[in-house]
């Protein structure tokens, strides 16, 4: 018997405009708009509708519009009566596929994204940085790179021959050019505010630990 499996995704899948469509077509898409603003003080129909892409690109807004359009595209799936059996999500993606598999309300994650969001742009604040996915490399050749260049590290293992780099911007820039070199098929830099899931935001796991519940 087949079954179906949702992947929501994490930062850097941005785009102007994004779960408009399915706002404007489904009515508990929107809904999950207006929950999401409620929870986490944001705009989200603003920001997600109508803000820019380099607007979205800041982590403390980028991560709950990112959450709130996953899981409005899950609400006009199921209003269609498509259901998952099983949920998996990228890093703040995993937040949605808690939602989605009700280990948590969608107020809760959207609350928790968002003080997320807001610790994690603080530490790349202090330490600025970016990050960039490895197309068509073995892993333990961008990990032999990212050994070699000082400040930088693998950061996600996505699938064999996609690895995500992460550090500061001229280590992130010389780790793209050195994939290139070594014939690597793509190596773009990610639409995300800081170095996420490297040792320069570390403080953030401190910073999210402390913040107050709502």
């Amino acid at each position: 018997m087949n079954k179906i499996a949702f992947c929501f995704p994490g930062q850097g899948s941005v785009e102007a405009g994004m779960g408009r469509d399915f706002a404007e077509a489904v009515p508990a898409a929107m809904e999950v708009f207006r929950r999401g603003s409620d929870a986490s003080g944001l705009d989200l129909e603003r920001l997600c509708f109508h803000a820019d892409a380099e607007e979205l690109v800041d982590t403390a807004v980028q991560q709950p519009a990112l959450v709130a359009t996953s899981l409005a595209v899950l609400a006009a799936l199921q209003e269609r009566g498509i259901k998952a059996d099983f949920v998996i999500g990228h890093s703040v993606g995993e937040f949605a596929a808690l939602a989605a598999a009700e280990a948590m309300t969608l107020e809760e994650a959207m609350a928790l994204v968002r003080e997320r969001g807001l610790a994690m742009a603080e530490a790349a604040a202090r330490n600025p940085g970016s990050m960039a996915a490895i197309l068509g490399l073995a892993d333990d050749v961008v990990e032999g790179l990212c050994r070699k260049i000082l400040g930088v590290w693998p950061a996600n293992y996505n699938c064999p021959g996609q690895i995500v780099v992460s550090g500061e911007h001229l280590a992130v820039d010389e780790c793209i050019e050195q994939a290139q070199d070594q014939g690597a098929r793509r190596a773009v830099k990610l639409k995300v505010s800081g170095a996420f899931h490297s040792p320069l935001v570390s403080r953030a796991s401190a910073s999210a630990s402390s913040a107050p519940v709502r």
